[in-house]
């Protein structure tokens, strides 16, 4: 039982929103699964990503040795610490920071962002 608004928010946002700490793994979101709600895959390896559904905001943080699809995001899309990946991904704004030996493939409507720190 959630006491307030934003317990439940946080636990809908972890269970239906997120892809966290899987590995050798195929996950799928359908179309109509997201809904334009923002998305975070993070700590995954050796997985295969689809997201096959219009989403917000991308988070994709530590992921190594996968594939990720992303079919359209009406924002931005963040890519921070991930090696030897492969994306495809439709976005508004693409930003990544320290990846090593990743492939893109891109459609983005501004240049992307490319940062090291």
């Amino acid at each position: 039982v959630f006491t307030d608004r934003s317990q439940y928010r946080k636990y809908e946002m972890e269970t239906q929103y997120t892809f966290r700490d899987m590995v050798s793994a195929r996950l799928v979101k359908l179309p109509g699964s997201i809904q334009g709600q923002p998305f975070i895959i993070t700590d995954c390896s050796h997985c295969e990503i689809l997201l096959m559904d219009n989403c917000d905001q991308v988070q994709i943080d530590n992921v190594t040795d996968s594939k990720i699809f992303i079919g359209a995001s009406s924002e931005s899309i963040f890519i921070r610490n991930c090696k030897n990946c492969t994306f495809t991904i439709a976005c508004k704004q693409l930003r990544t920071r320290d990846c090593e030996n990743c492939t893109l493939y891109l459609h983005c409507k501004t240049e992307p962002i490319i940062e090291t720190s």
